[in-house]
């Protein structure tokens, strides 16, 4: 079972994690109620929930699943995906267009929407949050590493290099209208928008880069309850002035930090934690004390351990000016070598499938055994050698 990643969408629709706080608290010695573990959604009450210290949890740096849960409870960005429609559907954006050439987009802003510090959410709250992740002087010593998300952005490369002081493909007609001209043409681009990391920021975020970064002021479902404190834990506490349709079920959330899976499992266990990654070694004894889920993803009452699939790839990489690696036929014999299905079978209790090319199965353009040489053949292995 890998970590599950919550966002926005678990945490304040309910659904997942609404009955995954039931059921899984049930399961710990605090006991609890567990009229929401039927499938309902649960009412009130703070989610305890197991995270890694994320490396960011301010838009700036939103890059990690740690920080990213984290993020999308605290901001909301332009656009979102509706997994109940299939399609992208507006958020901060009530609605957009786009010219025929698809290069450039229009999105008009939800009208009255606010911070959590009650300032307004505009046009320009959007700009200079997009401007504050490219901007080399935004801070010193923490470069931010998601701006290629807004590559395609006239401007880009100038304001990234210190050339300029705005992004000059975005501009903002009045408050509730954004306007952005691409350097070439991305029919998608509105996807690209649902990124956290495109979210506003209000003007106290421009004032001190080190407060707003542990205690980032959002426009999202949940607003801080004090500040990120490194290493322990982030507190959450839902915004009950939120502007983009409902308001959170619970009424707060705690993102308890810990070192390592084993020290998290064992708090579930201890009934200190709601929702915990369950360590591959343990996993066939935890699904027969709890249950698997029956879908994957949603944890009812008895069926409780979440092993539905993750799209993702693991690989190593390999140093090619290495004197003896960058021989390409040494590097294909060492695939060839290796044991996937070995690993997969014994390192992860057969919660993996070995890897047969770099796109996952489940995601168009998947491809069976892609790649040649990562099938295991010791003996041609052996004959390249």
């Amino acid at each position: 079972m890998t970590q599950p990643t919550m966002n926005r969408r678990t945490f304040v629709k309910g659904g997942l994690a609404a009955s995954a706080m039931a059921a899984l608290a049930a399961c710990g010695k605090k006991g609890g109620d567990t009229s929401a573990a039927s499938g309902s959604a649960a009412e009130g009450g703070t989610l305890n929930y197991y995270i890694n210290n994320p490396s960011a949890i301010d838009p700036y740096d939103l890059e990690e699943d740690q920080g990213m849960m984290v993020g999308y409870q605290l901001f909301n960005a332009l656009t979102t995906y509706d997994f109940t429609k299939s399609e992208l559907v507006g958020l901060a954006a009530e609605s957009w267009d786009v010219n025929d050439a698809a290069d450039e987009f229009t999105f008009h802003l939800v009208k009255g929407a606010k911070f959590h510090d009650g300032t307004t959410v505009t046009s320009k709250s959007f700009k200079q949050g997009w401007e504050r992740i490219l901007n080399p002087n935004t801070s010193t010593e923490h470069a931010s590493a998601i701006g290629y998300h807004l590559a395609m952005v006239d401007g880009y490369s100038e304001l990234s290099a210190g050339e300029a002081d705005e992004l000059k493909g975005v501009t903002c007609p009045d408050d509730d209208t954004l306007v952005v001209k691409l350097s070439q043409p991305y029919a998608d681009f509105p996807y690209v928008c649902m990124h956290p990391a495109l979210s506003p920021v209000p003007d106290c975020a421009l004032e001190d880069f080190d407060t707003f970064f542990f205690a980032p002021v959002g426009n999202g479902p949940f607003k801080m309850d004090g500040k990120w404190e490194d290493g322990q834990q982030i507190n959450l506490v839902r915004f009950d002035d939120y502007s983009y349709g409902e308001k959170a079920k619970l009424d707060g959330i705690h993102f308890n930090i810990q070192k390592d899976v084993q020290t998290a499992y064992t708090e579930f266990q201890a009934g200190n934690l709601d929702v915990a990654q369950v360590p591959t070694t343990q996993l066939k004894d935890a699904i027969s004390q709890y249950g698997e889920s029956e879908d994957g993803y949603t944890a009812t009452t008895g069926k409780e351990v979440l092993t539905g699939d993750e799209l993702s790839i693991y690989y190593l990489m390999l140093n090619v000016n290495d004197e003896q690696l960058k021989d390409k036929d040494l590097r294909h014999a060492l695939s060839l070598a290796i044991n996937r299905q070995a690993i997969c079978d014994t390192v992860f209790e057969g919660t993996r499938e070995p890897a047969g090319g770099i796109v996952p199965p489940g995601i168009k353009g998947y491809v069976e055994n892609e790649w040649a040489d990562s099938r295991y053949d010791v003996d041609a292995a052996k004959k390249i050698l």
